[in-house]
């Protein structure tokens, strides 16, 4: 039996940069099913309930909830550990440090670099354990 595959949940109230991350993880070899995405923190919070997420991919600025509240909500869950990167537009210092003393295990700036993203999520498969199959990195040139 392999590593579990990873299943990642996306959290941004914006539907285009929701679709803009989608199009990048496609580009890199996720399927459709490992990719789910919602635009707001409750639905964030149920989706995490019901399925086997393993990373989440965190706006800071969403209406119901902060990034950080539900940062510190998965954070806080008692089932399993559950990685977080957050993106976002949030650059201010302290911002990051509370991000960083919530348990963040990564953090991204918008806009969004493929090749940025790309390498937080192998950092983190690698540190978690999880399979990424089909992976294709886009920083690599054959």
């Amino acid at each position: 039996m392999g590593m579990p595959v990873m299943k990642m949940l996306v959290v941004d109230d914006s539907q285009t940069m929701l679709l803009m991350i989608r199009k990048h993880l496609q580009a890199m070899g996720f399927s459709n099913e490992q990719i789910l995405t919602c635009n707001s923190g409750q639905q964030a919070i149920n989706i995490l309930d019901v399925t086997g997420i393993q990373l989440v991919l965190l706006d800071w600025h969403i209406p119901d909830l902060s990034g950080l509240d539900i940062l510190k909500i998965i954070k806080n869950y008692r089932k399993r550990t559950i990685p977080v990167i957050m993106i976002t537009t949030e650059q201010e210092r302290k911002n990051i440090a509370k991000a960083i003393d919530s348990g963040v295990d990564d953090y991204l700036i918008k806009p969004v670099d493929p090749v940025k993203l790309c390498e937080k999520i192998i950092r983190i498969g690698r540190k978690y354990g999880f399979e990424l199959p089909g992976f294709k990195d886009p920083g690599h040139v054959d």
